[in-house]
């Protein structure tokens, strides 16, 4: 697929999310954790968005005692949100719409009934931790 159709693909597939009442807040966020998967293209995006808002990019939090993995990059804990949302990767907009990524507030429900399917499709393109597209790896 060529960047260009990967692009309409991400827009197709976003366009058919359901949206509900999701603000992005932070009983989603909090369970962001780690390095996020994201297709280039998701990438740029988040690029742009960081460079419209004059935003610079956010340094990898470090990992807290008793946890798992460090939160995710783009976790503002002092608003209590995603400062991407709007560009946000496939991965977290399937979060309460698909049934393996519940809501935990409930204002989402499980609408995507071929989530795994889409989930396959989005692998086969080559998603990448936002590290490896900014050359952090």
């Amino acid at each position: 697929m060529s960047p260009e159709q990967v692009v309409r693909w991400l827009q197709s597939v976003y366009e058919q999310l359901p949206v509900g009442t999701c603000d992005g807040c932070i009983d989603c966020a909090l369970r962001c954790a780690g390095e996020v998967p994201m297709l280039v293209a998701e990438y740029q995006a988040i690029c742009q968005h960081l460079q419209n808002q004059d935003q610079s990019v956010p340094s990898p939090p470090p990992r807290r005692p008793g946890q798992m993995m460090p939160p995710c990059r783009f976790l503002d804990e002092a608003s209590r949100l995603c400062v991407i949302y709007p560009v946000r990767p496939l991965i977290c907009r399937l979060f309460g719409v698909v049934e393996w990524l519940p809501c935990p507030m409930g204002k989402q429900t499980a609408a995507v009934e071929d989530g795994l399917n889409l989930m396959h499709r989005y692998a086969e393109l080559g998603p990448h931790p936002f590290s490896y597209w900014h050359g952090q790896r």
